[in-house]
């Protein structure tokens, strides 16, 4: 049996989230925001939410990323994003522009989950991969079907009005394995 053979046997079971979004009160069963003005699409990982925002408008849109939060449970966590240095992770972001007609694909991190240890930069999950070969871990994991796991604000800047608009995302599948599905 290799090492990483041993190390899937220690951590459980894995798990893989398929996410929807849910909107005021409804719940979509997809990932993808649209209006007027743009579309957005999320993908979640386990430690980030990659995403790609088209602009429909006639004039540039800001994400405005200073004031873009992610709230796990009752904890909020500023962000940061693509090509940012985890060690300046506290420091002020510039917007991102997106131009009329283009589209822009990103990643979110919260700032709260990068953590240095022993002098490298790693990337902690914000919703659970793994059971831990735990049966109350399990059964908490499964729970999370249809329950919000984590909200992300989003302020987009159209036309110099900012709008914070609210994703709240929620697992509507979820696989179960031996191995990681991490990339």
């Amino acid at each position: 049996m290799s090492s990483q053979q041993m190390m899937d046997r220690l951590n459980g079971h894995f798990y893989k989230y398929t996410f929807a979004i849910r909107e005021a009160t409804t719940r979509k069963k997809s990932t993808t925001y649209n209006n007027n003005a743009f579309t957005i699409t999320f993908d979640p990982e386990y430690s980030r939410v990659n995403f790609k925002i088209a602009n429909h408008t006639s004039s540039s849109i800001k994400i405005i990323w200073n004031e873009t939060y992610i709230k796990v449970q009752d904890d909020s966590s500023k962000v940061i994003h693509a090509n940012i240095p985890y060690s300046t992770k506290n420091n002020t972001l510039q917007p991102s522009e997106i131009e009329a007609g283009s589209s822009l694909q990103d990643i979110i991190i919260p700032v709260d989950y990068i953590k240095n240890e022993n002098g490298k930069w790693v990337e902690r999950n914000f919703y659970p991969e793994t059971d831990q070969s735990n049966s109350q871990n399990t059964d908490w994991i499964m729970g999370l079907l249809g329950v919000d796991v984590f909200k992300l604000y989003l302020p987009i800047q159209i036309n110099e009005q900012t709008q914070v608009y609210t994703f709240t995302f929620y697992p509507i599948e979820m696989e179960k394995g031996a191995k990681s599905f991490k990339h």
